[in-house]
């Protein structure tokens, strides 16, 4: 029978009991829960079993007294429905797990303001570090990070020079890549589906890149075949809409900087009787499950989401450990090709 309280209630294990049950000592508990790693694994195994046997939950505020530290890493995201922060977040969740490390996340509006005022929350949590995902982090969100004087990182954005530090992938490389291969199979006029690229550098990167690329081929990408959208499903088919409809020649290949909008651009042009690829070509940006369950399946650039979440999490752990870390990491892409991409129809 569980022990319980005058009042009723369940009686809370204690640390004590927890060495107890596990045949350890409490010294060893305590050094569990504060840094996994630094128990051997057969004990570890132990003592996890004894704490989920009793239910034991340590005092989280006792320990960040004791120790000056949260034992929590913050992440700001701009969007929680995004498949690629997601597979980053869990990389960052499970590398800091194992340091005994927890996660607060907090989404950000697309204004200035809101962006702001949520990274200020945030850091009232006395977060130990902060990892900033995505392309659309506000300059003023790193500048009051900064004033904190806690560790942080951004990823998915080089900035290069003096700005923050970051782990990314060249997004440059990236576009030629996807172009390198397009342009090998014959094709010559292409279209280009973009996210918004004023509030994102990101993209507005991606698009410069993926130009240059194709005109120093003697390839063509013409504006009007650059369709600017928010990365949704129904906007981004309007958009492609308007991009098939666009006077002059229409592009053999379309490339779209992530797989929803490819997918988006798919529907499209299998809604007009267009087919992909036998009369254009269609590229995404991700590998997410979208990609190869899509029918054709989607030609797609492979990002390093995990790595780049393992990555962040060893550099913000070392950080709050005073130890050197290496930042400005730039990790490779690769390209998987599939169903989607081919060469131009005859003549075009």
């Amino acid at each position: 029978m569980m022990d319980t309280t005058d009042t009723g209630l369940l009686r809370k294990a204690t640390l004590q009991e927890v060495s107890l049950a596990a045949g350890v000592s409490t010294a060893t508990v305590s050094r569990y829960l504060n840094d996994r790693s630094s128990v051997s694994e057969k004990t570890q195994v132990r003592v996890q079993a004894a704490i989920d046997r009793l239910g034991y939950v340590s005092n989280a505020l006792a320990r960040a007294l004791a120790s000056r530290r949260s034992m929590t890493m913050g992440v700001m995201v701009p969007s929680l429905t995004s498949t690629v922060a997601a597979r980053t977040l869990d990389a960052f969740r499970s590398r800091l797990y194992s340091s005994s490390y927890g996660v607060l996340l907090s989404s950000y509006a697309a204004d200035r303001d809101g962006a702001v005022e949520a990274t200020r929350r945030l850091l009232e949590r006395e977060v130990d570090g902060l990892l900033l995902i995505g392309g659309e982090t506000h300059p003023e969100m790193v500048e009051l990070v900064k004033r904190q004087a806690k560790p942080f990182v951004v990823t998915w954005m080089p900035s290069g020079g003096e700005g923050p530090p970051f782990i990314s992938y060249d997004h440059c490389a990236a576009m030629e890549l996807v172009a390198d291969h397009l342009l090998s199979l014959g094709h010559r006029r292409f279209g280009f589906v973009v996210g918004n690229t004023v509030r994102n550098p990101r993209f507005a990167e991606r698009l410069l890149a993926v130009r240059a690329r194709i005109e120093a081929s003697g390839g063509i990408l013409d504006q009007e075949h650059v369709a600017e959208t928010p990365t949704n499903w129904i906007e981004g088919r309007r958009a492609v809409r308007t991009l098939l409809g666009a006077p002059g020649p229409r592009p053999t290949a379309i490339i779209a900087v992530n797989d929803i909008l490819a997918a988006a651009t798919v529907l499209e042009c299998q809604s007009q009787g267009i087919s992909v690829p036998g009369e254009i070509s269609v590229t995404g940006s991700g590998n997410s499950d979208l990609a190869e369950s899509l029918i054709p399946s989607l030609t797609t650039l492979t990002t390093p989401k995990t790595e780049i979440g393992r990555t962040a999490a060893d550099y913000l752990l070392a950080r709050v450990d005073g130890k050197p870390a290496e930042a400005n990491i730039t990790i490779a892409v690769g390209l998987e090709v599939r169903g989607s991409s081919g060469p131009p129809p005859a003549g075009s």
